[in-house]
């Protein structure tokens, strides 16, 4: 293959998923907005703390927006990052005493936005197979109960940092 072809192809955002999954993808990069082949469903504001220890667990927060015409249901995420990845949801309504559930599936309505966040719902990795540092991305596959899938590259904030929804937040007027 000539070099100048494949300088082309690199420098495309096709290459954009496979530098993610070789953890090459900057973080600034996962904060685009992401959908769904039917464009029924819009990912965005992805995001998760660092975590600077292998083996730990990790929380993945997001907004998804439905656009569709139809009820869409999350029912997984994959990442070769973790052993384990499953939705959970944070319940307090049993005093100080927080407890964490796993879910089978997260349900948005035509016309809804769910958001994922701290205290909240969320995408728990467990068993982290090497640290993630601020700054990096985590490959993330988002998959729906009719086989749809999204791929995206979560970024990883330091401790501390602003998260994208907040960001976007303290900007209006």
């Amino acid at each position: 293959m000539p070099i100048r072809p494949f300088i082309r192809l690199w420098n495309g955002a096709a290459l954009l998923p496979l530098a993610a999954a070789l953890g090459l993808a900057s973080a600034t990069a996962a904060t685009a907005q992401q959908t769904t082949g039917d464009g029924d469903l819009e990912v965005s504001d992805a995001w998760m703390r660092e975590m600077p220890q292998r083996g730990g667990a990790a929380e993945v927060y997001l907004t998804l927006t439905n656009r569709g015409l139809r009820t869409v249901e999350l029912v997984g995420a994959r990442s070769d990052m973790a052993s384990i990845e499953t939705l959970h949801e944070t319940d307090s309504r049993s005093g100080d005493t927080k407890r964490m559930s796993a879910v089978s599936a997260l349900r948005i309505a035509p016309g809804d936005s769910l958001t994922l966040g701290p205290g909240g719902m969320h995408i728990m990795l467990i068993d982290l197979e090497k640290p993630l540092p601020a700054g990096r991305a985590l490959p993330l596959r988002l998959q729906f109960y009719d086989g749809d899938e999204i791929s995206l590259s979560v970024p990883v904030l330091a401790a501390g940092a602003p998260v994208p929804g907040e960001q976007a937040a303290s900007q209006e007027p």
